[in-house]
């Protein structure tokens, strides 16, 4: 058996045995799945991204989303920790190649299973995550920076962050680098309550963060290159893999419901047979997109065609499934509530589509739906009509 299928075989067995049967009690309580973690950590599958030669598993992008759609069919808030975690490391892994600083830190991070979060939202900017008030103030070879987040995903169970900021305290908004900050070198303070609607296990409240960090942690390409390059596509792929992960546990407890009344009665076709089918076609519709943008992504990725990947044409086809991902979870979760009746209604029922569909809501308003509509429209008045 391949590497790749034990580590598919173990996110499965983590899905079923103890993130299915935690999911609903990190919901009601907003709680972090602490026990999820611990058991992906036991496993090894935080580092499944990191190359081999620095003690990971070596799958690419593709891999690293179907083990984030597998976690989200049971406990989407698990997969969305998981997931962030696969995209903050990617950079770092792209970005940090024949750097000896940054790869001894990768291998840490495999050692030690360190969970890496997110640090890009902040008060003031307006959810533009292209604009930082926060700023690098160097100090011989160290730094010190401090940023008030408006949201830290899962920060006070990180060990580690990626930040982004402004260069220095002269640099324009819009002059940005990303740090690496591990535990040792930041401080949090907690600025508010973490209460929302879905999403509710991934903890991610307002923080204050102070950090004095050594000068190599400030990675060399400025955050725009990174963004395009590897965080951005790196982020609708993972998170439409979690959102279609969503759309398959909704559809299969619609799909269940319906077979049991079609037992109940096999001579008739159930009242909801034909919703069934058609909210299947809309699945089909979701999973093809995954798949077709994914592979075309990884393509591109492997022979690190920097020329393709900051494209137009690209920009335009990740952002799409970006967008077009958010919508489908959205509509596929309401199709299978109908489907379920109240039965999908309640929360205590076998066939609840409650969580389901307060967990795929979330989708529309990470990184807004509106500000990429925008990018592409006025990406779509430059572009010349080449095919990516």
């Amino acid at each position: 058996m391949s590497s790749k299928n034990k580590i598919v075989e173990e996110v499965e067995r983590i899905a079923a045995d103890i993130a299915g049967p935690c999911a609903d009690d990190v919901d009601k309580n907003a709680r972090f799945p602490v026990e999820t973690l611990a058991a992906l950590k036991a496993s090894k599958i935080l580092s499944a991204g990191i190359p081999e030669n620095l003690g990971g598993a070596g799958l690419d992008i593709l891999e690293q989303g179907e083990l984030c759609r597998i976690l989200a069919t049971k406990c989407a808030s698990s997969a969305m920790v998981l997931g962030m975690h696969f995209i903050k490391v990617s950079s770092i892994v792209h970005f940090g190649k024949g750097n000896a600083q940054i790869e001894n830190y990768l291998r840490s991070v495999a050692e030690q299973q360190r969970l890496v979060g997110s640090v890009t939202s902040e008060e003031g900017v307006g959810g533009n995550l292209r604009n930082s008030i926060a700023a690098v103030e160097t100090i011989g070879d160290r730094f010190k920076l401090t940023k008030y987040s408006t949201c830290l995903s899962y920060g006070a169970q990180a060990d580690d962050l990626l930040i982004t900021c402004r260069r220095n305290k002269e640099a324009a908004a819009s002059d940005q680098v990303v740090v690496l900050a591990t535990k040792d070198d930041f401080t949090l303070e907690q600025q508010g309550e973490w209460d929302a609607m879905g999403m509710r296990g991934t903890c991610s409240p307002p923080f204050t963060v102070t950090v004095d960090a050594s000068m190599w942690q400030i990675f060399e390409p400025d955050f725009a290159t990174i963004a395009a390059r590897t965080m951005v596509p790196d982020t609708h792929y993972i998170w439409s893999n979690i959102w279609l992960g969503i759309a398959c546990d909704a559809e299969a407890r619609a799909r269940a419901l319906v077979q049991k009344h079609a037992h109940k009665n096999p001579s008739q076709l159930p009242e909801n047979a034909r919703r069934l089918a058609e909210l299947e076609i809309r699945l089909e519709r979701f999973k093809d997109t995954v798949k077709s943008v994914g592979e075309r992504y990884l393509k591109a990725h492997k022979e690190d065609n920097e020329t393709l990947l900051s494209s137009m044409a690209f920009s335009l086809k990740i952002n799409a499934l970006k967008l077009n991902a958010s919508q489908l979870v959205t509509d596929i979760c309401l199709r299978a509530m109908a489907i379920c009746g109240f039965a999908g209604y309640l929360n205590n029922t076998p066939y609840s589509i409650a969580r389901h569909l307060r967990d795929a809501l979330s989708a529309a308003p990470m990184i807004g739906n509106g500000r990429i509509i925008e990018t592409n429209a006025a990406h779509l008045l430059a572009f010349k009509g080449d095919e990516l």
